[in-house]
């Protein structure tokens, strides 16, 4: 496997889950989670989850496994879950063969997977008030920038969360058909990146122009490379 900066997006509706994006060389993966019966059951509604789809049934265990045959790097973004204490357990194999990154009081140590939640304002205290923590937020990049980002966003960065993500459309708009982005939109967007690399986190933008298209950016001087899942 040659890894390559896309996202799996709704992992759990490809034809094979995490395996499609292993092979594809996805670096992140993003899995739905709610909270049934004391599991953690995948679906994209909360009353659509199958009970025997899980995420240790899906992507734990079969992770665990992978690591003994390879060493791929991963980003496992978790996204609407509001359970803390079920990812922490979930993870807690993983945690247990040294494979997560994690903030251990002072800096964040990188490890081959990265587990990424969005979610409440409780999660995100759960997460910034642990010393020692191997789950990270998914921080709100277009209100990480402007002299009006609210007062709770200026606690995002690279000790409690790994990305600063959000919808290009509803931050940056559509580009036009004839002169792609204006300066405007340009110079908006160049605003968050430089913002959020500020803070240590990686960028990447969702709803994107094009059906599933994504944006990862790495530098301003390398601009933003579109990628499809």
């Amino acid at each position: 496997m040659t890894p390559i900066p896309c996202h799996s997006h709704n992992d759990y509706q490809q034809q094979v889950p995490l395996y499609d994006a292993l092979n594809a060389g996805c670096m992140s993966l993003e899995a739905d989670i709610w909270l049934q019966d004391n599991d953690l059951v995948i679906g994209h509604e909360q009353d659509t989850p199958d009970p025997l789809r899980t995420l240790q049934s899906l992507y734990l265990d079969p992770l665990v496994s992978s690591f003994g045959d390879r060493n791929p790097s991963l980003d496992l973004a978790a996204a609407s879950t509001d359970h803390p204490e079920g990812i922490l357990k979930a993870t807690s194999p993983l945690d247990a063969l040294n494979l997560l990154t994690r903030f251990n009081g002072i800096r964040m140590v990188q490890g081959p997977i990265t587990v990424v939640v969005s979610g409440t304002t409780e999660f995100f205290k759960t997460i910034v008030t642990t010393t020692d923590r191997t789950v990270f937020f998914d921080a709100p990049l277009d209100h990480l920038w402007d002299d009006n980002a609210p007062s709770n966003t200026k606690g995002y960065n690279q000790n409690n969360s790994f990305y600063a993500c959000t919808s290009f459309a509803r931050s940056i708009g559509q580009p036009s058909l004839i002169g792609g982005l204006s300066n405007e939109q340009v110079n908006a967007m160049k605003a968050q990146i430089e913002e959020a690399h500020q803070r240590g986190l990686k960028v990447w933008y969702w709803d994107t122009p094009g059906e599933r298209m994504y944006i990862g950016c790495n530098t301003l001087t390398q601009g933003c490379l579109k990628l499809e899942t």
